[in-house]
């Protein structure tokens, strides 16, 4: 899993039982005719067949559908296959998305925006031009980390669909999906604050302030644009596609929040 944050430092998922022991000890008992039971930590007398809730930070009013849950034995279902270290080394060297998974997940963690600028008064022309400068240098700190683990898993999108397991599917869309979300989100801030620099003009007579706000959409630059679409459809794809996981929970959060922007004026 890629170490990667939540958008402005709302919190990843809440620690739930996975349904899956330990990998050794599962490997040991399959190898022996055996089965190895979990017994979840906070073992209730319910044969560890709960289902847990997973609080959603910040994007609580946003229309996401129904709340991801995760349920233990569901997650069953996505149990690692076993196999040699030879048969591991020969899938890894075939497959790119694997790969840049493996990569990607060896990054130290990777910061996203927490917070930003999003008020611009026009009426200190000097004022302003400060403001601009100094809103861009947090953001763009940011982007040599976001930009070092996109590296890493765009060239394995061609494979994805080619990776046999439904974990990895599942953990490669997400882990993309996730960090061109990162991506669009900051680029597109800088983006749109260097509109601003380069003058842009009130709709309506009267108005002094620009307000930058989070949004479902991104006019101005079709290679944003065109992240921001991606990211979306990679997050809702594991959504739709491996319900009941962690991995849905985890889209679904980096869901609540909106991926492009637009300007207000008032």
């Amino acid at each position: 899993m890629i170490d990667l944050e939540f958008p402005r430092g709302n919190a990843g998922p809440s620690a739930g039982d996975s349904g899956l022991g330990p990998y050794y000890l599962n490997q040991l008992c399959l190898q022996t005719d055996g089965k190895y039971f979990a017994i979840p930590t906070s073992y209730r007398g319910d044969g560890g067949n709960r289902s847990f809730q997973i609080t959603m930070g910040g994007g609580q009013n946003r229309n996401m559908g129904t709340p991801q849950t995760v349920d233990p034995a569901k997650m069953r279902q996505y149990a690692p296959k076993f196999m040699s270290d030879e048969e591991y080394e020969k899938l890894f060297s075939s497959n790119k998305a694997l790969r840049g998974l493996i990569e990607a997940a060896k990054l130290p963690r990777v910061e996203v925006m927490h917070s930003y600028t999003s008020g611009f008064n026009t009426t200190d022309e000097a004022g302003l031009r400060r403001l601009l400068d100094s809103s861009q240098r947090p953001i763009a700190k940011l982007l040599p980390s976001i930009d070092e683990m996109y590296l890493q898993l765009k060239p394995g999108e061609s494979d994805a669909a080619k990776l046999p397991q439904p974990r990895w599917q599942a953990e490669f869309y997400l882990s993309l999906g996730r960090i061109m979300a990162a991506k669009a989100r900051a680029d597109g801030y800088l983006a749109q604050v260097a509109v601003l620099k380069n003058g842009k003009k009130f709709e309506q007579e009267g108005h002094t302030q620009w307000d930058l706000v989070p949004a479902d959409e991104f006019k101005g630059n079709s290679t944003i644009d065109t992240m921001r679409k991606k990211a979306e459809d990679y997050l809702n794809k594991v959504v739709k596609d491996f319900p009941g996981t962690t991995w849905a929970v985890m889209a679904q959060q980096e869901l609540s929040e909106p991926i492009g922007w637009k300007w207000n004026e008032r």
